[in-house]
């Protein structure tokens, strides 16, 4: 089978899997959060970007504890679990949907967490973060998202340039799609407050 062919029945697989394994509510959004999550991640299945975001999340957990708390209890710390189940799981559901939550601030996912942690530690929790307790609550909502603006600012600009390493942002793969137009009109907007060096990198990547 040709290299597309198998990228086409991998995406229908993870499509079925998804419908499978979640209720409708839990994957309707999808769509509408393709043009909200982070340029690189806009290609790729929901599925294998919550597997990602597992990844990531139990990464920076481990790294969050051994700085924080205790080196040799880090490695043993899981806030969720690996893999895809084989029937429907609430511990899959809940990190699907703490995933779709951080598509919502555009960044990278290793960005995002990190942040969400540093909030952490400055509140002084003494409990381990749990996937679904990443974002804003209630009681902490303004303090969170007046931290994570002046955080955006400071790191957003820079993330933004180095993004767009995928194969589907090669001017000679431009099909003219949503995510195309976009990230190109972004990277463009970007280029009057790049250094001359990274300026012209920014034109030959997305002029030519």
């Amino acid at each position: 089978m040709a290299r597309d062919g198998m990228i086409l029945a991998q995406r229908l697989d993870e499509i079925v899997r998804m419908r499978m394994l979640l209720h409708p509510k839990n994957w309707k959004a999808e769509s509408v959060l393709m043009m909200n999550r982070w340029f690189d991640y806009r290609f790729t299945s929901p599925l294998s970007l919550t597997l990602r975001f597992g990844e990531i999340y139990m990464e920076k957990l481990r790294a969050h504890i051994r700085r924080h708390e205790d080196v040799g209890k880090a490695d043993t710390v899981n806030g969720t679990r690996e893999g895809v189940p084989n029937e429907p799981a609430k511990w899959f559901t809940i990190l699907w949907r703490a995933r779709q939550r951080a598509d919502d601030f555009f960044l990278p996912y290793d960005a995002y967490i990190e942040f969400c942690f540093d909030f952490s530690s400055r509140r002084k929790r003494r409990w381990t973060m749990l996937p679904s307790q990443l974002h804003p609550s209630i009681k902490n909502r303004d303090a969170w998202l007046d931290s994570f603006d002046r955080f955006y600012a400071d790191r957003a600009a820079a993330l933004v340039r180095s993004a767009g390493e995928i194969p589907q942002y090669r001017l000679e793969n431009d099909l003219g799609l949503p995510a195309q137009v976009q990230f190109r009109e972004i990277m463009l907007s970007e280029m009057p407050f790049s250094s001359r060096r990274m300026a012209d990198q920014i034109a030959e990547r997305v002029c030519g």
